[in-house]
């Protein structure tokens, strides 16, 4: 009955190139041996192909072993790209491994890197993985960074370089877009530079008709956000600002000053412009002059330097203030300039800005809990 129900499971997925160990028992998942299990039962009338197949799975699981894999990583790896256990452990497997620690990863970093896109194991080496890292590490001065970018996202190695990558650059040379630019694009935003072309193209079109300048960084920054907003997040959060009474042309008018203020999720928007604009009732041109508010914390900062600006005017010891000078100012500075300063009228002032700063905190953390 067990052998039959590992078969099944086996035969459905695995031979699909689906992970079937997603289907399996919680503790066969994170059992290695049970890769061997499902191998010998599946091949056990098959004593050539059986053989073979459960000495290359013996010899990948050493392999990975012998790179800082460890047995959790292991049926990771299984679950998510069951096909490395279709794959010569020598002539697929060993080399990939050596290539990512010939470029520069770490072997403690190795098995984290490949565990956040297993599908690298599945990939060509000389046909895909090699090609397109050679394309992308020819822009000057970011060799290095494109290796602590490939730390997090190791899957910009699986982008097709012919359709994507080499006319997405193309285009973006053909607005004379600095090569520092785009440089920091394929390091810091990679996944933008992999887009599909004509989608890409549409967005930097739709950047060229805001009137936005492709000579400016910001043109850059508002690229990778339109390239990481779905269409459907882009109309909810369009839809937030204008609750608070900007219109679409002020919308587009901070989004090219900021354009940060897009990718902010809907949760922490809806926060900060209730309490910025309803609670404190500020007028929408300070949003849409600096919108670089935006992107403060609410808990640490913007929420706990008002308390205590109102707390110095209530008291009259502050008279005016500027918004975005209170709430721009570092942390240092602003205790020195409105702490400190009035430690002897108030002495329980700084208690106040960090108790306020610790009990937001704490709320925050019981919201995203719950």
């Amino acid at each position: 009955m067990v052998s039959s129900i590992w078969k099944t499971l086996f035969i459905r997925n695995v031979g699909a190139g689906r992970p079937f160990l997603h289907e399996c028992p919680c503790h066969a998942r994170r059992n290695v041996s049970s890769i061997f299990l499902v191998y010998r039962l599946f091949f056990s009338s098959r004593s050539t192909e059986g053989s073979y197949a459960i000495e290359n799975a013996k010899l990948v699981t050493n392999i990975l072993r012998d790179y800082g894999f460890d047995d959790t990583a292991i049926s990771k790896v299984a679950r998510l790209c069951p096909s490395i256990y279709r794959l010569s452990a020598e002539k697929n497997i060993l080399p990939k491994l050596e290539f990512f620690i010939s470029i520069g990863i770490s072997s403690s970093d190795l098995p984290k890197v490949l565990l956040r896109r297993p599908r690298v194991f599945a990939s060509s080496l000389k046909n895909q993985i090699a090609p397109c890292y050679d394309y992308l590490k020819m822009f000057p001065d970011c060799e290095e960074r494109f290796i602590q970018m490939l730390k997090y996202r190791p899957g910009i190695l699986l982008s097709n370089v012919d359709k994507c990558l080499a006319p997405n650059l193309d285009l973006l040379r053909g607005l004379e877009i600095p090569m520092s630019s785009i440089a920091f694009l394929v390091t810091r935003c990679a996944p933008a530079m992999s887009r599909n072309h004509d989608k890409f193209k549409g967005f930097v079109n739709q950047l060229v008709a805001m009137g936005m300048n492709p000579l400016i960084k910001t043109f850059i920054s508002a690229l990778h956000v339109l390239c990481a907003v779905s269409k459907e997040t882009w109309e909810v959060k369009v839809k937030l600002y204008k609750s608070f009474g900007l219109s679409d042309e002020e919308i587009i008018s901070a989004f090219k000053k900021q354009p940060s203020i897009m990718a902010l999720s809907v949760k922490k928007l809806a926060r900060t412009m209730e309490f910025l604009m309803n609670e404190k009732s500020l007028d929408k041109l300070v949003i849409v002059n600096d919108p670089s508010v935006l992107l403060l914390s609410f808990e640490n900062r913007i929420a706990p330097r008002f308390h205590v600006v109102e707390i110095l005017i209530k008291k009259g010891l502050e008279k005016k203030f500027s918004y975005s000078f209170f709430l721009r100012l570092k942390e240092e500075e602003f205790l020195e300039r409105y702490c400190y300063k009035f430690k002897d009228e108030l002495p329980e002032l700084m208690d106040i800005y960090s108790e306020g700063r610790s009990i937001l905190k704490k709320c925050e953390s019981s919201c995203f809990s719950t």
